[in-house]
């Protein structure tokens, strides 16, 4: 009899904090504002180290001029942005990029990186992205075929 109550009362309450008084009616929980994830798809890509020890991410700006950016749930947004654009996010408010660097993975000939852009300028007809390492993974010079995924912009 006891453990029947028991697990009445379990229930109950659990039933109580679900749907009851205590969750947040559909109608007060807040929406953000869509965030976008980026992909730039480009026919060559180069991961070299400079003369300093550092490490860049070089792209053809052609490529980069071809920029698909998606949103989170619920919006399922779908644009494409232009390689200027796409600049521009390096100094854009409320959340820009150089207060908060992007995460970002790099495939070039099927090789995997994860990464940390810093910084992105453009040079004639390069894209060049100042690149760290995302964790202990030391970053592989590399070039070919390259995918880059961009972590989230508000």
């Amino acid at each position: 009899m006891i453990k029947k109550m028991s697990l009445f009362f379990l229930i109950l309450l659990t039933t109580v904090s679900c749907t009851g008084p205590f969750s947040k009616p559909k109608s007060l929980v807040k929406k953000h504002d869509p965030s976008f994830l980026f992909v730039i798809m480009s026919r060559h890509g180069a991961i070299e180290e400079t003369a300093k020890g550092t490490y860049i991410l070089v792209l053809d700006h052609n490529d980069v001029d071809k920029v698909l950016a998606f949103s989170d749930r619920p919006y399922r947004l779908v644009k494409n942005e232009s390689g200027e654009a796409f600049k521009d996010l390096w100094s854009a408010c409320p959340n820009p990029f150089t207060e908060d660097p992007p995460n970002a993975v790099v495939v070039i000939d099927q090789h995997l990186q994860t990464l940390i852009l810093t910084s992105m300028s453009i040079q004639e007809n390069r894209t060049i992205f100042t690149i760290q390492p995302d964790g202990n993974q030391p970053i592989s010079s590399m070039s070919g075929v390259c995918q880059l995924f961009i972590d989230n912009s508000q």
